[in-house]
């Protein structure tokens, strides 16, 4: 399963009820939907994951329900291909894991 992490030197802010983040790979400013936001506020804080891992720190930190657990997996899978279009997140380096 493929794991991601966070571009090295990713800046995130939040600006009033939105999340704006400028990527150094890309360097272009994005705003982040709650979820984005949400993936790279996990990777930030525990660093190289996968799909599955990132989706049940989500919910253990109550994100979603359980229950919800399939619909927020689709979520981080459709979400991932923006995230690394947009520079925020990358595959994870091999000597990152």
């Amino acid at each position: 399963m493929p794991r991601f992490e966070l571009v090295p030197g990713l800046r995130v802010e939040s600006v009033g009820e939105a999340w704006v983040t400028w990527s150094p790979a890309s360097g272009e400013t994005h705003v982040l939907n709650d979820e984005a936001a949400a993936i790279v506020e996990v990777l930030a804080e525990c660093g190289v994951m996968d799909a599955g891992t990132l989706v049940s720190k989500l919910v253990a930190e109550g994100v979603a329900a359980a229950a919800g657990r399939e619909s927020l997996r689709f979520v981080v899978e459709m979400t991932w291909p923006y995230l690394i279009s947009a520079g925020v997140v990358r595959p994870a380096r091999e000597s990152a894991a």
